[in-house]
């Protein structure tokens, strides 16, 4: 592991990146930090098939923050890892925020069982959490656009959500037509 400041140009950020959707004043809040005390924990990289280009594994936030503020460096560490390593650091950092969306977690869980080849048990384990409660947020991947849109503009519930998730996509589609209809 090696800890260095690298510019800006040579750091791209995660395609899979987790998280989605970001909160607006937290990001103004990250910027204000920054200016007042600079970045202290350096984000995390690894190296890529480029030379000297690097992707970034944990940090999204902060390098989107210094993007924002026209800094030409940023600290980081820098750490040699394969691309199943860097899919859960990518994904277990996340997903272990208390703000992360339901619906991020479920795109995060869906992703270490398919691309990092875990199981539930283990991703339960990796991130703290029950087997239940990964269940429950994979079960949100069924969920139909229409009604994730609902779920995001919080017209909806994270209960609701899931018996919604749990009904084939016609019925879903059905319940939030005439929900639809119902609310306006």
């Amino acid at each position: 592991m090696q800890i260095a400041e690298l510019p800006l140009t040579a750091i791209e950020p995660s395609s899979c990146n987790p998280r989605r959707r970001r909160n607006k004043l937290e990001d103004v809040e990250l910027m204000a930090w920054i200016v007042t005390h600079g970045i202290l924990t350096p984000l995390l990289v690894r190296p890529t098939a480029e030379a000297d280009k690097y992707q970034i594994a944990a940090g999204h936030r902060r390098y989107s923050a210094a993007q924002s503020l026209g800094m030409d460096t940023v600290p980081v560490q820098i750490r040699e890892m394969t691309d199943i390593e860097y899919l859960e650091i990518l994904h277990v950092e996340n997903l272990q925020r208390e703000d992360v969306h339901p619906l991020d977690e479920a795109v995060g869980y869906k992703e270490l069982l398919e691309q990092g080849g875990y199981d539930v048990a283990t991703v339960a384990a990796r991130i703290g959490k029950s087997e239940t409660h990964v269940y429950q947020r994979l079960k949100l991947n069924d969920l139909i656009k229409e009604g994730q849109k609902l779920f995001l503009e919080d017209r909806i519930g994270f209960g609701h959500a899931v018996i919604l998730a749990r009904l084939d996509r016609k019925q879903q589609k059905e319940i939030l037509v005439n929900h639809l209809f119902a609310c306006q």
